[in-house]
């Protein structure tokens, strides 16, 4: 995976993409969860820069499900983070908004307050494109 990373940060997307897929196949021949999640996590990431959306967020979804099996509550609530960016993006605003309040809350619920600032600043971005200023359901 640490390779892989490497590749991610260099922009080669390609050799990132099967290294991860590699490390994938690994982790689930050993029945390492916490792996298994954080390699479909990079997966997404991955598809995400190439442009894949369907591909991406089935990434994503599915390290969403393993963080959520195994209790990994900053895993779960990171998964969601990037779920609900790429809904923003792909103009499902409200799908957006759903995945990001459950994110904000589990990283408020874990003490990771940087990270719910940073997703506080995606659901304002999306209240602010939607007009929806009156919305308080998003406010902590």
């Amino acid at each position: 995976g640490n390779i892989g990373n490497v590749c991610l940060e260099l922009g080669k997307m390609k050799e990132a993409l099967k290294l991860f897929q590699e490390a994938l196949r690994l982790h689930r021949e050993i029945g390492y969860k916490l792996g298994e999640a954080s390699d479909l996590r990079n997966i997404g990431i991955v598809y995400h820069k190439l442009g894949k959306i369907d591909e991406s967020l089935k990434s994503f979804q599915e390290a969403l499900g393993i963080s959520r099996e195994i209790r990994n509550r900053l895993g779960e609530a990171t998964n969601l983070l990037s779920i609900g960016i790429i809904l923003k993006e792909d103009n499902n605003p409200e799908q957006a908004l759903t995945c990001l309040g459950q994110a904000q809350d589990i990283f408020f619920e874990i003490g990771a307050d940087i990270k719910a600032d940073i997703v506080h600043q995606h659901i304002l971005d999306i209240i602010h494109q939607l007009g929806e200023y009156g919305n308080r359901r998003f406010y902590h």
